[in-house]
């Protein structure tokens, strides 16, 4: 019972920082409505990437503590693999692997950097806006829900 609480308790406190970084995205968006301002758009992007890290965070210490964790996958691969797992909905993990597949466009290929750079901004003009979020927690299981 004591692991379980320590699993929940990692989970929850990865889960309360990825939506920290959801409402910064928000923040910029209404300090920036027109998109004019390249510098808030540039902490957007470095949100965007944080939101990004903390959602493949919150799957990796999914697996490791249901000990399901295989070393060496990408960030879409992690996901996917907790959605195997019950931690996310296989409708709400391609959601969530498009995501991090996007930042890593941006973060590697420096060739269609501009290109993803756009893409981000607008993810986050428009889905992001209103993504919502949720952990259901029962005592066996515990499930990230987006809505």
């Amino acid at each position: 019972m004591v692991y379980y609480k320590y699993k929940k308790e990692k989970l929850e406190e990865k889960f309360l920082e990825s939506k920290v970084f959801l409402e910064k995205i928000r923040e910029c968006i209404k300090r920036n409505i027109d998109g004019e301002d390249d510098i808030i758009d540039e902490a957007m992007i470095s949100y965007f990437n944080s939101f990004c890290e903390f959602i493949i965070d919150m799957c990796e210490t999914y697996l490791v503590s249901t000990e399901n964790y295989v070393p060496n996958k990408s960030g879409p691969d992690i996901i996917e693999l907790s959605s195997d797992f019950g931690f996310i909905s296989c409708k709400d993990s391609k959601k969530l692997q498009n995501i991090v597949k996007l930042r890593n466009r941006y973060t590697h290929d420096y060739y269609q950097r501009k290109l993803a750079r756009e893409r981000i901004l607008k993810l986050c003009r428009t889905d992001l806006t209103t993504l919502e979020m949720f952990l259901e927690i029962s005592s066996e299981k515990i499930i990230l829900v987006l809505g």
